[in-house]
């Protein structure tokens, strides 16, 4: 964390009014990816966000604030949980639509050190239930994957060979913040396949051409579901003897489903398989 500036810190926010300013700047230039991995930092926008971002023990350095989001009483419960060398700046409305993704300007926009997503720190409990995602491109799907896994009790999102960075602004805003409280990791392709092995996972892959249906699988045994980027499914390595695959019943003239819908069928036949063991 960045040592406390006079004027700057939570209990005393510095005041920016031109659009001009070099911080302001800076924010902009995190929009593009080369400039979130040049600096480390990534942006989280949006009240719901921020605050998981900060209930999950994310790393904030800089807050950009409306005064009427920083009054508001909603506001007060989080606040006073950051630490106290947060450097927070008041902004117009104006201003923060200037920094805010799209069009969406709750009256924040926050600046954060990217939370750690080794493998070799993952942690999993007994026969886990575990989401493989392979070179997924659209930040968006990924976000809406990493909801649904967030909602259906999955232990943890592998990103394998990914097209896109896991903290992409759009990301965080279609996981509506659950990322910051999953456990998230990204991997290589090389880096994965041994990690399932040693852990005796039973591996279940997503595929048009599947030889059985998802249901017919027992995923209350340690299990991970492999999906493949959005035009490709997955790669060849995946299609190996030692893994099992699964399909969808496609009724109409579509082969595949969105890679987020897909997840959440899979997700949500785990969850309620293991749903039904409990008492």
């Amino acid at each position: 964390m960045s040592p406390e500036r006079e004027g700057t810190s939570v209990t005393n926010p510095e005041r920016i009014t031109s659009s001009q300013n070099a911080r302001l700047k800076e924010v902009l230039r995190l929009r593009k990816r080369r400039h979130r991995d040049r600096r480390q930092s990534i942006l989280i926008d949006g009240s719901r966000e921020v605050c998981r971002a900060i209930e999950a023990g994310v790393d904030i350095q800089e807050l950009y604030v409306t005064d009427a989001f920083w009054q508001a009483t909603e506001t007060a419960g989080w606040r006073t949980t950051l630490d106290s060398n947060v450097r927070v700046s008041l902004v117009s409305a104006d201003l923060l639509d200037r920094i805010a993704y799209g069009d969406r300007n709750e009256g924040v926009v926050a600046v954060a050190v990217p939370p750690a997503t080794s493998l070799s720190g993952l942690s999993l409990p007994p026969d886990p239930l575990v989401l493989i995602l392979e070179g997924v491109e659209k930040p968006g799907n990924v976000g809406a994957v990493i909801r649904t896994a967030d909602a259906a009790g999955i232990d943890a999102v592998i990103v394998v060979d990914a097209g896109t960075d896991l903290f992409n602004p759009n990301a965080i805003r279609a996981s509506l913040g659950t990322l910051f409280s999953m456990a998230i990791c990204a991997a290589d392709l090389d880096e994965i396949q041994p990690w399932l092995a040693e852990r005796s996972l039973q591996v279940i892959v997503t595929r048009v051409d599947g030889a059985d249906w998802y249901d017919q699988f027992d995923y209350c045994r340690g299990t991970a579901i492999v999906l493949g980027s959005e035009a490709d499914g997955v790669t060849e390595c995946w299609k190996s003897a030692a893994y099992q695959a699964a399909k969808l019943p496609m009724l109409g003239i579509a082969d595949s489903l969105n890679v987020s819908a897909t997840a959440a069928v899979f997700c949500y036949e785990a969850s309620r398989q293991r749903r039904a063991l409990k008492p």
